[in-house]
């Protein structure tokens, strides 16, 4: 994107880093992170959660609370970079 004149865009993005399973690999998802953290607004993890991991309706009073506390995080970051353009 930053090669087709959209770095403004890039820099003003934020990453949700989802973790789909219980098995995946943190190294992977610490690699991930340090590769976006240096091109984007923000990266916000998103635990596993088996009421994630359903695929099904989301009702985010039966998400775990550290579950609910990232996507409140994400939230907040989407909405500031609304408000609040790199």
């Amino acid at each position: 994107m930053e090669a087709n004149g959209y770095g403004e865009l890039v820099r003003n993005s934020v990453v949700a880093l989802n973790t789909a399973t219980q098995a995946t690999q943190l190294v992977k998802l610490d690699e991930i992170e340090q590769h976006f953290k240096t091109r984007v607004r923000s990266v916000i993890r998103i635990p596993y959660d088996p009421a994630l991991a359903a695929g099904s309706v989301i009702r985010f009073n039966e998400l775990k609370k550290i579950t609910r506390d990232a996507a409140r995080e994400l939230a907040a970051e989407v909405v500031g970079s609304m408000v609040n353009p790199v």
